[in-house]
C-alpha cells in the first residue's frame, strides 16, 4: 500500500489531538463541574473569586497544553487606569490568554454570541461576566456595545474586544478590516484604547503544527489616548489601529525561538 503525504498527515493530526486529549481531559472533566455551577448560580458567587479561579483555570491549561509567553508593553500600562484592549484575533485561545496575562485587573469580554455554545471555553467566559453579540441584531449589538461603555466608565473593570469580529481564518492569518463600532466603547467611556498584537496562538490546535513548546508572543502597543482618539473618529482609528498591530505582528514573525 502507498503511504500518500494526505495519510501521513490525517495519522499526524490524529497522534497531536490524542495528545492533547491525553494531557488534557482529566483537567477538563475535574473542572466542568464548577463551571457548570457558575452558569447556573453564578450571582452566588462573587465576580472577583470567579474570576481569580478562571485565571488559575486556564494558567494551569495552558501549562499542560505547552503555551509559554513572551509578554512586552504591559508593564507600562497605569495600574489605576481601565482600558480598552483591542487585539487582533487568530484563535480563540486570544481571549483566554489575555485573561491569564491581565495582572492585577478584571476584563470583561465582549464576545460573538456562537462562543457562549462553545463545550468548556464557553461556559468559562460565560462565568465571568461576558457580554455576548448577536451580530445579526443591530438594535442587540448597540445595546450591548452601550453596555461594555458603561462598564468601562465605571471604573472596576476593563473590557476587552476583538476589532476584526472574528477569527482571521485565511492560511497567512492575515488580519481582517478592523470594525469602527467595535470602537464605540472606548468613545462612550472616554477611556484610552490599547492595541494588542497577538503570535502564534493558531500553532497550538494546528494539526500541521508539533511543537515541545508553543511560544506565545504578545504585545501590548502604546495606549492611544482619548483624546488622540476622538480627533481621529472610529472609522480612521480602526486603520490606524490595524496598521499599529500589523506592523509589530510583521516584526514578531522574525522572532526565533
Amino acid at each position: 500500500m502507498t503511504v500518500s503525504p494526505r495519510m501521513i498527515l490525517n495519522i499526524w493530526t490524529k497522534i497531536k489531538y490524542i495528545r492533547i486529549i491525553f494531557r488534557c481531559l482529566w483537567y477538563v472533566i475535574y473542572i466542568y463541574p464548577t463551571y457548570f455551577y457558575y452558569t447556573i448560580t453564578k450571582k452566588k458567587t462573587p465576580y472577583d473569586k470567579r474570576y481569580a479561579k478562571t485565571k488559575k483555570t486556564l494558567t494551569k491549561l495552558s501549562r499542560l497544553l505547552d503555551i509559554e509567553y513572551h509578554v512586552t508593553g504591559y508593564d507600562k500600562l497605569d495600574p489605576n487606569e481601565r482600558y480598552y484592549f483591542a487585539p487582533n484575533h487568530q484563535s480563540f485561545f486570544d481571549s483566554l490568554s489575555m485573561i491569564i496575562l491581565s495582572e492585577g485587573r478584571h476584563l470583561r469580554c465582549v464576545a460573538k454570541k456562537e462562543a457562549r455554545k462553545m463545550p468548556v471555553a464557553g461556559k468559562i467566559i460565560y462565568s465571568i461576566d461576558s457580554l455576548f453579540l448577536d451580530r445579526k441584531d443591530l438594535r442587540q449589538s448597540v445595546k450591548i456595545m452601550r453596555e461594555a461603555g458603561n462598564i468601562l466608565s465605571g471604573g472596576e473593570q476593563d473590557v476587552l474586544i476583538f476589532p476584526e469580529g472574528t477569527r482571521s481564518k485565511n492560511a497567512n492569518h492575515e488580519m481582517n478590516e478592523f470594525k469602527s463600532g467595535a470602537l464605540k466603547p472606548a468613545f462612550y467611556a472616554k477611556k484610552g484604547i490599547v492595541p494588542v498584537c497577538f503570535y502564534g496562538t493558531p500553532d497550538i490546535l494546528d494539526p500541521k503544527v508539533f511543537k515541545k513548546k508553543y511560544h506565545v508572543q504578545v504585545c501590548f502597543l502604546d495606549v492611544v489616548p482619548y483624546e488622540e482618539a476622538e480627533k481621529l473618529g472610529t472609522q480612521e482609528l480602526a486603520v490606524v489601529l490595524k496598521e499599529k498591530i500589523q506592523e509589530k505582528y510583521n516584526e514578531l514573525k522574525n522572532n526565533k525561538f
